[in-house]
């Protein structure tokens, strides 16, 4: 009885292993194949903005900047002031995402940008600037011609 029953097991065995062979063998495949991307910070702003002129005690009008997220990734973006400034004027300058919104001073302002939603594309957002001299403290004694200096719009991820 051992023997019929070892006899039957081997040849389920022997059917299930040609089922299983016979399987592969019918199969098909592919290779797949990608470029993956590193994760990208890059954006493009205005090359620059001018206030005309101004006076202690006045302000700007608003000037419209445009922030681009060239990258494939959500960013924040905060505007501050060059390190090399050492001035005093600049430091009056406030942002604002909308016309409507309050006024944040500079460094303490920040908006965020979507990923394009495709990629190789970009994303684009609106803010404002001014630079509000009503509240400036200093004296000034004499005219600044041409008085500029760098805000680096500084972009990190979300």
């Amino acid at each position: 009885m051992k023997r019929k029953e070892a006899w039957i097991f081997g040849i389920l065995f022997i059917i299930i292993f040609i089922n299983f062979a016979s399987a592969e063998t019918n199969a098909g495949s592919m290779i797949v194949n990608t470029d993956v991307q590193a994760e990208t910070i890059s954006i493009e702003v205005n090359s620059s903005i001018d206030f005309g002129t101004i006076a202690k005690g006045y302000k700007s009008s608003e000037q419209k900047i445009e922030v681009i997220n060239k990258g494939n990734v959500e960013i924040n973006i905060t505007p501050k002031l060059d390190t090399a400034y050492t001035g005093e004027i600049f430091k009056y300058l406030y942002f604002q995402r909308i016309k409507n919104d309050p006024l944040k001073k500079i460094g303490e302002f920040s908006i965020s940008i979507d990923k394009p939603s495709e990629l190789g594309e970009t994303e684009k957002e609106t803010m404002y600037v001014l630079l509000d001299l009503k509240n400036y403290a200093e004296s000034i004694n004499s005219a600044m011609t041409d008085h500029n200096t760098k805000v680096i719009f500084w972009a990190t991820k979300v």
